[in-house]
């Protein structure tokens, strides 16, 4: 699986056509902090509004203003209401012009204009709904109702290098809402640095960046969303339902998140919802580049999710080459039925919460179920597999993937061998398996390097079906079983009464062990009642009879 870059650099060159347009445009100027009135804010977004063609608005305020903050080296504009709507094409706002008017950096920590929401709480920063709009460097914070930028129905534009959300040295909040909202059909904008000039957006409660409602082939690269300044720190973002740090709905598709460092979300680091074709890659996601810092979502890492009573999909999504630790319940929860053919390949993923590194419910993936490593040795990593499946093998201090050893594809009869270059470093080795549907499963059991030659490569006699764990349980367990061989298999779940209630499994299976999840629904995805429940498994190996082995499950509510 490669990473798509073509779309990336599609996008840029979009809005560098857009940038070069402005610089043909023509130019208004805010020479003062006032709210309105000649050279202020307002008036030249009024102003470039009723000129055709393109614009650049600039800043050339002095030291003199009464709004400037010399402890801070800002100068702060308070909207007493919502500044008027963008709505010329082409229209570049470019706070960082400040620093080249006044001939120094003022604010060393970040941008020089502050545009405060204090006297305006539930209005925006920057509200566009026009054609190739560009902001660049302003810190936009205290729009506590509101919203730091807003683009509804544009097509093309940018954002860099701006605090939304923080203050103007990026350390502590002073929260907006929501930090940028993309909305209704917005399409190739960029969320982005520009020399070396990042956005943050944290500290905004509801959510830092939101896409919804069809908002495709957008760009957001290299920002800090959660964190300060120096990535050190979390500030958070979101507090309400599964928004977090960056949330996409709602068939928002074909969207790139690439180089972002995403930490201390109230709910999900990145979630995607009822959205296909997103590719997230090479984000630092919990944790920093070497898992020193523990920056941890509060819940997730990385979310893909559907309806399970309304299962629109999620699918063709890729998680390629993050770093993702230290998220509270799991680094990666791909959940419900509709959210299918997502891969995730080549990523580093530890130290996550109770749920593991990857997590996957509710059918996500269509429970992909991952290969079983039977031997370790210095020269090579053997198991069994899927046939066909394409399988990551990684070392990990306990079950996930910290550190990823390589690639291999499972052959016909679903036998894998990963050739080894160099020493393990880590003492348990695991792997996931992609199919050709592109699902991947969770991580495989780990196997401990050290484990003696002559248990390397046992695989049961015997079919066996071990009991279910947790049991008691509420909401979801799991079951598992081994097989000697390649066996036809069928595992189904009845009520006491003895009505069926969900096939779990159905199909050939290769020798070895296989877990199953139960999240106690039947096969309408309904959540069924507290009470006594039957896993009845049959396993029929080519030449043998059927044989069918039964446990008790509880759940209790």
């Amino acid at each position: 699986m490669k990473i798509n870059r073509k779309r990336i650099i599609v996008s840029l060159l979009y809005v560098m056509t857009v940038f070069f347009i402005s610089a043909q445009a023509d130019e208004y100027v805010v020479t003062n902090t006032n709210d309105s009135g000649n050279g202020s804010l307002r008036q030249a977004i009024t102003d470039a509004n009723n000129h055709a063609g393109a614009d650049n608005i600039i800043f050339n305020i002095p030291t003199s203003d009464a709004n400037y903050d010399a402890t801070r080296g800002v100068w702060v504009i308070t909207p007493s209401t919502s500044l008027p709507q963008i709505t010329d094409e082409g229209l570049t706002i470019e706070g960082g012009t400040q620093a080249t008017f006044i001939g120094s950096d003022t604010n060393p920590y970040g941008p020089e204009i502050v545009i405060d929401g204090s006297n305006n709480t539930g209005g925006y920063g920057f509200n566009a709904e026009a054609r190739g709009v560009a902001i660049g460097e302003f810190v936009i914070n205290n729009f506590s109702n509101g919203i730091g930028i807003f683009f509804k129905n544009v097509e093309g534009g940018m954002i860099y290098g701006c605090y939304i959300g923080v203050d103007a040295t990026g350390m502590n909040k002073k929260p907006n809402s929501v930090g940028i909202s993309l909305y209704s059909h917005t399409s190739n904008i960029n969320i982005c640095s520009l020399e070396n000039k990042l956005n943050i957006i944290s500290g905004n409660p509801i959510v830092g960046i939101s896409l919804m409602d069809t908002c495709t082939n957008n760009t957001i690269v290299n920002n800090i969303i959660g964190l300060n300044r120096t990535k050190t720190d979390t500030l958070g973002n979101g507090s309400y339902g599964n928004y977090g740090g960056l949330y996409i709905e709602a068939m928002s598709d074909s969207n790139n998140i690439f180089d972002n460092y995403v930490g201390g979300n109230n709910a999900a680091g990145i979630y995607i919802y009822q959205s296909n074709w997103n590719v997230i890659g090479n984000n630092f996601i919990g944790t920093n580049n070497d898992y020193t810092l523990n920056l941890a979502n509060r819940y997730y890492g990385v979310v893909i999710a559907s309806n399970y009573t309304n299962p629109k999909p999620a699918e063709y999504n890729q998680i390629i080459s993050n770093t993702i630790g230290y998220n509270k319940v799991s680094g990666i929860r791909i959940m419900e039925a509709g959210s299918i053919h997502n891969t995730i390949t080549m990523n580093s993923i530890s130290f996550n919460g109770t749920e593991g590194g990857i997590w996957l419910t509710g059918s996500g993936n269509e429970w992909k179920t991952p290969p079983v490593i039977q031997s370790v040795s210095s020269s090579e990593v053997t198991g069994t597999s899927e046939p066909q499946d394409v399988v990551e093998v990684f070392c990990d201090d306990n079950n996930e993937g910290r550190i990823y050893l390589g690639t291999v594809s499972a052959d016909a009869s679903g036998n894998f061998s990963l050739p080894l270059s160099q020493p393990i470093p880590l003492d348990n080795v695991t792997a996931t398996a992609t199919n050709l549907q592109w699902n991947t499963s969770y991580f495989s059991n780990p196997f401990n390097k050290n484990t003696p030659v002559e248990d390397e490569t046992v695989i049961p006699e015997k079919f066996s079906f071990s009991q279910n764990f947790p049991n008691p349980f509420n909401p979801s367990t799991t079951l598992s079983y081994y097989l000697p061989a390649g066996s036809e298999v069928e595992l189904t779940i009845f009520n006491a009464n003895g009505k069926q209630i969900k096939m779990l499994e159905k199909g050939m299976r290769s020798a070895g062990t296989h877990k199953v999840r139960w999240e106690g629904k039947d096969g309408n995805l309904n959540h069924v009642p507290s009470g006594i429940y039957i896993a009845r498994l049959s396993c029929k190996s080519e030449g043998k009879k059927s044989i069918i082995m039964s446990r008790k499950l509880m759940l209790i509510k």
